[in-house]
């Protein structure tokens, strides 16, 4: 069932379903609705250009925090290959206790940091 409608000085025609998935009533009602939009001077079709729009934003926002999830590259992801792969500017810099201290000092949280002696003891233990 159409509807005819002016909205801005514009006529237009709005499909409002076939039936029977549409009863007669039911297009009835929502034609009634969307003229009196109209009689109010308001553009029907503004509004769902402005809510269609809405969900494409909020779409694009989510895509684009997953997509920025996805590429985010923490320093606890690079330091393994660091430690592995890494190279020091002086020959003797990675001695296995300056190496030991490193990965003390980049234990995850939770662990109780510890400095000096203590330091070299936790390095010792592992």
């Amino acid at each position: 069932m159409p509807l005819l409608a002016l909205a801005s000085n514009t006529l237009f025609t709005r499909a409002l379903g076939g039936w029977p998935a549409v009863s007669i009533d039911m297009a009835k009602a929502e034609a009634h609705r969307l003229r009196g939009l109209t009689e109010q001077g308001i553009d029907p079709r503004e509004g769902e250009r402005q809510q269609e729009a809405a969900i494409a934003a909020a779409i694009a926002a989510a895509a684009q925090v997953e997509a920025d999830k996805v590429h985010a590259v923490t320093v606890g992801d690079i330091w393994p290959r660091y430690l592995a792969e890494g190279k020091p500017k002086r020959k003797d810099a990675w001695k296995p206790g300056y190496r030991a201290s490193l990965d003390v000092m980049a234990a995850p949280g939770g662990i109780k940091k510890v400095r000096g002696q203590q330091l070299f003891d936790a390095a010792a233990q592992q």
